[in-house]
């Protein structure tokens, strides 16, 4: 929209009525290329998105979406922005112990421009307090520890997050979300900034009380030595959104117990060039922003260690 195609030229066929470019079988390790020369209507600036699919399992679904913008006007004209703004609401403000409650956050796209690798933080506190039973989002969204990987938003777009939790014990349970990612900046909000009056910053509270007499609410029995439903079972590290990434990304992890956590990143001849977190962490969910400004581009690698648990992920920088 807004351009005339002249040409598509690589692997595989590309359809111009609906933008699909296909390229059948891809061998483990191969890639595929294609380059596409368009002609801007008038004086448009151009945002060009891509999201990848197959009809195999992906093990890395966050690096699927990339963009890429040609501004034809001066860059002080704001063209490229995104406007992302963030709506949370419960079901239920006041529940009992053992009820169920729904916290549903909105996230939309007011333009000027669409955008992609978009990220948000949704983090429910205390989890000693909470049980989460099922997380359920709309299109082609994702979520993995408290991290919401989007993708892409057209202007306009709206898309929804509901996380479903069972109380497990008395008082007030806040959830908290920000926008952490996105390919373009925001007109009038910093990507995680923490700043609560930004319109991508969104904060309800639920105040849990316990159960009544002859409730039907129920919570499961465990052993004192069991720890909560809430708290993770293992440690993880999970793959950083977007990747590959620029200028920055999201990292989350988890860890199942209190711990001395250090996460560092190093180029490919094991020289390190980043300590993103190195402290003692209580048991829980987390994120972590990696800004590589003074690295090149190539791959790199995500080093996790807590306690005697070492995992490694590869992340690439393009600049």
């Amino acid at each position: 929209e807004g351009a005339t195609l002249v040409s598509a030229t690589g692997t595989g066929t590309y359809s111009t009525a609906t933008g699909l470019w296909t390229i059948g079988a891809l061998a483990d390790g191969a890639s595929a290329s294609i380059t596409l020369v368009m002609t801007a209507d008038a004086s448009n600036n151009l945002v060009n998105i891509a999201e990848v699919s197959g009809d195999q399992p992906d093990q890395n679904p966050g690096n699927n979406v990339s963009a890429a913008q040609a501004q034809h006007d001066s860059p002080a004209l704001d063209r490229f922005r995104a406007d992302l703004s963030l709506v949370k609401t419960v079901d239920n403000p006041a529940p009992s112990v053992g009820e169920e409650v729904t916290f549903t956050l909105t996230l939309t796209n007011s333009g000027p421009s669409a955008t992609a690798g978009i990220a948000v933080q949704d983090v429910i506190a205390p989890d000693s307090l909470v049980e989460i039973v099922r997380v359920e989002t709309t299109g082609s969204a994702s979520y993995s520890g408290t991290l919401w990987s989007v993708g892409h938003l057209p202007d306009g777009g709206v898309t929804t997050l509901t996380v479903t939790i069972r109380i497990l014990g008395a008082g007030p349970i806040t959830n908290t979300a920000e926008v952490v990612a996105s390919t373009l900046p925001d007109p009038d909000s910093g990507l995680g900034n923490g700043a609560s009056g930004e319109d991508d910053f969104a904060r309800v509270t639920t105040t849990a009380s316990g159960a009544q007499a002859g409730s039907q609410a129920a919570v499961r029995a465990r052993p004192a030595s069991e720890a909560p439903a809430a708290v993770p079972r293992r440690y993880e590290l999970g793959s950083n959104y977007p990747n590959p990434l620029n200028p920055e990304t999201v990292i989350p992890y988890v860890l199942a117990a209190v711990s001395r956590v250090r996460i560092s990143v190093y180029d490919l001849l094991g020289r390190e060039v980043a300590v993103l977190v190195d402290r003692e962490q209580a048991a829980g969910r987390y994120a972590v922003r990696w800004q590589p400004a003074r690295v090149a581009t190539g791959v790199y690698l995500v080093r996790m260690e807590a306690g005697s648990f070492v995992q490694v992920q590869r992340v690439t920088v393009v600049k």
